[in-house]
């Protein structure tokens, strides 16, 4: 049975889900909402996954809590809803601040950029350079990458700076 656990954990995950609006949803805790989420990302169901990562990001441990927010973050980007994109990541930086570090937001900028969202990912830039000053070499594609994509649009190609694109 030890070995069957994750077949068992997406088939609940996907009853949870199934045949369920995003209003509807329940969980038990911020863990299974995270999970959830997750699987609800990985299947394209935005709206899922946002009331799940928004459950999720009322977890106390500061860990979960960045988690659900990077998630709650991707799912607001997913659905195109840039503004709360943005607001996902400023919830982030307030609340889960002493934990940030660089990298996490080369994530969420990553994200945005593979999306080839100059919006989302400009601010996300933006709030890493406010933040990581002297990390700014670190941002430096990204920076191109987001220019590329205001003086280009949405077509460019920025696969030469590293980014896959939609």
């Amino acid at each position: 049975m030890r070995d069957h656990w994750p077949l068992l954990l997406a088939f609940s995950l996907g009853a949870l889900a199934c045949g369920k609006s995003a209003d509807t949803l329940s969980f038990a805790n911020p863990m299974e909402a995270a999970e959830a989420g997750a699987a609800a990302l990985a299947k394209g169901d935005a709206p899922v996954a946002i009331a799940a990562f928004e459950k999720a990001a009322e977890a106390t441990e500061p860990q979960a809590k960045l988690q659900a927010l990077t998630g709650l973050f991707k799912a607001q980007l997913a659905a195109a809803k840039d503004a709360e994109a943005i607001a996902a990541m400023n919830r982030m930086v307030a609340e889960c601040k002493p934990l940030l570090a660089p990298e996490s937001l080369n994530n969420l900028a990553t994200a945005a950029l593979n999306a080839k969202n100059a919006v989302v990912a400009d601010a996300v830039v933006n709030k890493a350079l406010e933040l990581f000053p002297e990390a700014k070499e670190q941002f430096a594609k990204a920076v191109s990458a987001v220019d590329l994509l205001k003086t280009s649009g949405p077509g460019a190609d920025l696969s030469s700076l590293g980014y896959t694109g939609n």
